[in-house]
This record gives structure tokens, C-alpha cells and sequence, in this order.
């Protein structure tokens, strides 16, 4: 697991989900598309302006933790 650099923690399930940067790239992406999508409350500028943490606390409310990994994990 060297590449991975984020990992999400589901409060609901106890499960992790580890990413690589180009697939959390990928995956944030996609939520924000979703939120763009969804338009009422947020209008798609309002989605850019969010950072990640953001992004997940729309998408997925207080049930997904997101943590980034500083260095390799050996």
C-alpha cells in the first residue's frame, strides 16, 4: 500500500476505503459532480469553492471521515 495518500473511514460500516492521489482525484470529482447535479442547496460555483473535507461532509454527512496520509505506509 505505498501509494495510497487518502483513506475514508464509514462510521456506519466500520469499513476503510484507501486511496491513491489519482484516484481520490477521481473519486472527489465525481462527488462533486454529483453536488453540482443535485443544484438546490448548492450552485455548481459553490461546489468548486469546497475543498475535500467539504465535498465529503455533503456527500456523505458525519458517516464518512476523511484523513490524508503524509508518507508511505510500509
Amino acid at each position: 500500500m505505498t501509494n495510497v495518500s487518502v483513506v475514508t473511514f464509514d462510521v456506519a460500516d466500520g469499513s476503510f476505503t484507501f486511496y491513491s492521489k489519482e484516484s481520490w482525484e477521481t473519486t472527489i470529482e465525481e462527488w462533486r459532480k454529483e453536488l453540482a447535479d443535485r443544484g438546490v442547496p448548492f450552485e455548481p460555483e459553490d461546489v468548486a469553492a469546497m475543498d475535500d473535507y467539504e465535498v465529503v461532509e455533503c456527500v456523505w454527512g458525519e458517516e464518512v471521515i476523511v484523513d490524508y496520509i503524509t508518507e508511505d505506509v510500509k
